[in-house]
């Protein structure tokens, strides 16, 4: 529902509300008292939703829905809002710590990387329960922002249902603390024997979409419970730029004729930005290994730590 549209709904509410306050000052009636009270909630709603529209063009939009029978009257208990409120806020925190910083180990978010995220709840809304929160995108001219890389990580993640080679390459992506934050926020769900579907907008258009009962709940838990990111050495490789992807990766092709993917953090992009294609480089960089001990699937992966030479 465009801006606009929401903003004649709210005239005509407000229209009909008035005429209700008339009905009932004549009259007396409860009924009209009452159908007044119910208009002025409506009108409460309809105001909400266009100030989250009105937000659009600034922020990131993260829609939480609980769906399970106790829920269908919009309303939560505030224990279960106030833990899914601080896990989100981990979860995007540490996201976006990996993101410019890089790096697994366990690290406090700089109140800075917060300040820059301006992570708020925007609103409740009616419709079984749903949470929006924002997050300040601050894209750049090729839109891009923490924000957004920090959402598409948790996304890419989250798509996957915990399977397969995409998950523990995700898993990497996110690093272990998200990762771990991320957990807590589906045993909460699980817990309440409750379905999940989270959205990403941006501009009014959806991003991702992704839904799970409790079977995919459960799957996605167990998977990263059981999963285990490791750094297990450093390494220097030579080689030549092949491609240099919008996915924060640089693909290279090494001297021994393997490879290589290779992951780097935003603070090191303007090293990277001074690399073009086919060019011979030396690059330092982390060695990780990703393990579910369940599937004995292992994925190894690579991170930049420096440029060596160019």
């Amino acid at each position: 529902m465009t801006t606009n549209r929401l903003q004649k709904k709210i005239e005509e509410a407000s229209r009909l509300k008035l005429e209700l306050e008339e009905l009932a000052a004549k009259d007396g009636g409860y009924a009209s008292k009452l159908a007044s009270f119910s208009m002025a909630s409506h009108i409460d709603d309809l105001a909400q939703q266009s100030a989250i529209e009105a937000s659009a063009t600034r922020f990131e939009h993260v829609e939480l829905r609980l769906i399970a029978p106790k829920f269908s009257d919009g309303s939560a208990p505030l224990d279960l809002i106030s833990r899914l409120s601080d896990n989100i806020k981990h979860i995007v925190g540490y996201a976006a710590l990996r993101l410019v910083r890089g790096g697994s180990l366990k690290k406090r978010i700089p109140r800075r990387l917060y300040q820059d995220l301006d992570l708020r709840m925007l609103g409740l809304l009616p419709g079984s329960s749903r949470m929006v929160i924002s997050a300040n995108s601050n894209r750049d001219v090729f839109d891009d922002g923490i924000a957004k890389g920090s959402l598409e990580r948790i996304f890419r993640l989250l798509v996957t249902n915990g399977e397969g080679d995409e998950f523990l390459e995700s898993v990497t992506d996110l690093g272990p603390q998200s990762s771990i934050w991320l957990r807590r926020l589906l045993d909460l769900i699980i817990i309440e024997n409750s379905e999940l579907e989270m959205l990403w907008r941006y501009r009014g258009d959806v991003i991702f979409d992704w839904r799970a009962n409790q079977r995919i709940l459960t799957r996605l838990s167990t998977a990263l419970a059981s999963t285990e990111v490791s750094v297990v050495d450093d390494l220097l490789i030579v080689g030549n730029v092949e491609l240099l992807s919008k996915r924060e990766r640089i693909h290279l092709l090494s001297n021994d004729g393997d490879r290589y993917k290779i992951l780097y953090p935003k603070h090191l992009l303007s090293a990277v930005s001074e690399l073009h294609l086919d060019q011979a480089v030396v690059l330092k960089c982390a060695v990780i290994e990703t393990s579910n001990p369940l599937t004995k699937e292992t994925k190894t992966s690579y991170e930049l730590l420096k440029v060596v030479s160019q």
